[in-house]
């Protein structure tokens, strides 16, 4: 049936009355949902927001579609408070697991020489971070090139930086074929955050002053 040809008196009924849905005036009269608005608001009709649609569509269902539905939304929260468990429990599986890249061997062991006790591959909530110092609050990421091309992984690191920032957290991120000459750079940043936060300069800093 046209939307011309339509029974305003009856669609104002039934949708008032008998507390139809817009979806269900849509198909009952062959038209879309759009034209049973559009002579709603031309009979000047007050619409049903989507709360109160809810509320009608729950008042309308029987005992068994209610249960139905409870079940089927209790279903879906318990899954989606599984899977973020099994991510935490994951990322701290990874915990402590340095990666065997050389270079990177040579970091972790250059941060314990001046007294930063880096964890490798942190885990933070569902993340890990190549190396967290969580007395200061620290974060460094080293990047491989592949890494940094890969769409999945843009968001992934978009997902973390967003929550380390949250938290609390500075980022120090670093790419891989940089270290070498990024290196002493590296470690003077991280330990001047530590000073800022701290105050001085530990014994064993390179940075300090070499008793003569």
């Amino acid at each position: 049936m046209r939307a011309h040809k339509l029974d305003i008196n009856e669609i104002v009924h039934l949708y008032q009355e008998k507390l139809w849905s817009e979806n269900e005036l849509a198909m009952k009269y062959g038209v879309t949902r759009k034209v049973i608005t559009r002579r709603l608001e031309k009979a000047k009709v007050k619409r049903r927001g989507r709360s109160e649609a809810g509320c009608v569509n729950w008042a309308r269902m029987t005992i068994e579609q209610r249960e139905k539905q409870v079940k089927a939304a209790h279903e879906a929260t318990r899954g989606k408070s599984l899977t973020h468990e099994r991510q935490i429990k994951s990322a701290k599986g990874r915990q402590n697991k340095p990666k065997t890249y050389p270079l990177e061997r040579r970091f972790y062991d250059a941060f314990t020489r001046v007294g930063l006790k880096g964890v490798p591959q942190l885990a933070l909530d569902i993340f890990n971070i190549d190396y967290g110092f969580p007395a200061e609050k620290i974060a460094v990421e080293i990047d491989g090139r592949s890494h940094r091309h890969h769409p999945k992984t843009k968001k992934q690191d978009a997902r973390k930086e967003n929550y380390l920032k949250e938290q609390g957290w500075i980022l120090l991120r670093f790419n891989e074929e940089d270290l070498p000459s990024s290196a002493q750079k590296l470690l003077q940043l991280v330990l001047s955050i530590r000073d800022t936060n701290t105050g001085g300069t530990s014994a064993d800093d390179p940075r300090a002053p070499h008793p003569s």
